[in-house]
């Protein structure tokens, strides 16, 4: 799956498409085969990660993409450390949040409102860190900050040619609007 679904209204919504909390972010990845670790890792990867990681699994080269294979982690490695970023803009309510690991910013840019959540401490992402005093929040505040504009900053610069059949079907499943 590429991305989980909201079906009890958590964080006020239903479906996938108009929040970027873990009950739509966080879906399962699972690998079997020849050459695959037996293991089960709760530390959360990213998508881009799949196409490097099958690769890698099947021996054959990984190009220069935007993740990199898991292989080693699922081998007993530390998870990746680069931040997890996501981007929504449904229905022109533009969404963005950024994963380094434990915490979450979830950034609503057209209300102009963000939340930080710690996760090893608050997995369900009810109950926003909001402590003005606190110098450690300002600082992961100001970190994660600086990461999303360092990805936007990079996708900006990343151009995707569509032939017209293909950008026909993306229309057609709502992915293009």
């Amino acid at each position: 799956a590429d991305h989980g679904e909201a079906f009890a209204g958590e964080h006020f919504r239903m479906g996938h498409g108009a929040s970027l909390y873990d009950e739509v972010m966080r879906v399962p990845l699972v690998l079997w085969g020849p050459g695959v670790p037996t293991a089960r890792h709760q530390e959360p990867v990213s998508t881009v990660d799949i196409v490097p990681t099958l690769l890698d699994l099947a021996k054959l080269e990984v190009p220069k993409v935007s993740g990199g294979s898991l292989v080693p982690y699922l081998a007993g490695g530390a998870p990746p450390a680069r931040p997890i970023y996501a981007h929504s803009n449904y229905y022109g309510i533009e969404l963005e949040a950024i994963v380094q690991w434990p915490y979450k910013m979830v950034v609503n840019r057209s209300a102009g409102s963000s939340a930080i959540y710690d996760l090893s401490t608050d997995p369900g992402e009810l109950n926003a860190l909001r402590d003005p005093d606190n110098a450690q929040l300002r600082r992961t505040a100001r970190r994660l900050q600086r990461q999303m504009r360092e990805i936007r900053r990079r996708r900006a610069g990343d151009v995707v040619e569509l032939s017209p059949e293909l950008e026909r079907q993306l229309r057609a499943l709502g992915y293009i609007q």
